[in-house]
């Protein structure tokens, strides 16, 4: 998200960063032209960090898995395989994946354990498309916690 903000604000030009840029009623007077351009750099990094983190790129209800640019959120669809369990996520991707979108989840037992994995892929998936992923185990297991994503 940063990469875009950035290039939106090199594209809009100096002249539209006008706010950003120091003056000397900020008590910059005297300052050398690379002191400037620093304290400029400064100010457009923090108003693009801010906006960058008060702004999420995937929709309400949904959490970004680490940064990865695929977000997840819980389904109330019915799992495909009747005896199994596990949990339905409906999927969203910041960026294309036109080979796959892999998903690995790892399953813990009550006490916490880790006793087993799954995994589950869409095929290929466009920015912004969303689909739905299962993971599943007929082994038991308490909860499966996704572990690994992968868009290729």
């Amino acid at each position: 998200m940063k990469k875009y903000l950035l290039i939106m604000v090199a594209l809009m030009g100096i002249g539209a960063l006008g706010s950003l840029l120091p003056n000397a009623e900020d008590g910059n007077a005297g300052l050398t032209s690379s002191s400037l351009a620093t304290k400029t750099i400064q100010r457009v990094q923090t108003t693009v960090q801010s906006t960058d983190e008060t702004i999420p790129w995937f929709p309400n209800g949904f959490k970004e898995h680490y940064k990865s640019g695929v977000a997840f959120k819980k389904s109330d669809k019915a799992l495909s395989c009747g005896t199994c369990r596990g949990v339905g996520y409906e999927v969203v991707s910041i960026i294309d994946c036109p080979n796959s979108l892999y998903v690995e989840g790892n399953i813990f037992d009550d006490a916490g354990v880790i006793i087993d994995w799954t995994n589950d892929s869409v095929h290929s998936l466009q920015a912004g498309q969303f689909a739905y992923i299962e993971l599943t185990s007929y082994s038991g297991g308490a909860r499966i916690v996704i572990s690994e994503v992968s868009c290729n």
